[in-house]
């Protein structure tokens, strides 16, 4: 029963993020390519991201 739920909050999660306008995907750091990706699994796949600025590792050295 729990793999039902989590089928229908998956779909419900895609449509909401596929009425969104790019702007607004943009903002957040997601593309339309990344939804079904970010739905499934529940986060991006951050080895193609930038790496963090020294303040945000815990500030310069």
């Amino acid at each position: 029963m729990a793999a039902v739920w989590r089928f229908i909050r998956i779909h419900g999660d895609r449509r909401q993020l596929y009425e969104l306008p790019d702007y607004i995907l943009r903002d957040v750091g997601v593309t339309r390519f990344e939804i079904n990706s970010i739905t499934s699994f529940g986060r991006r796949d951050t080895s193609r991201r930038m790496r963090p600025s020294k303040e945000e590792e815990g500030g310069a050295r």
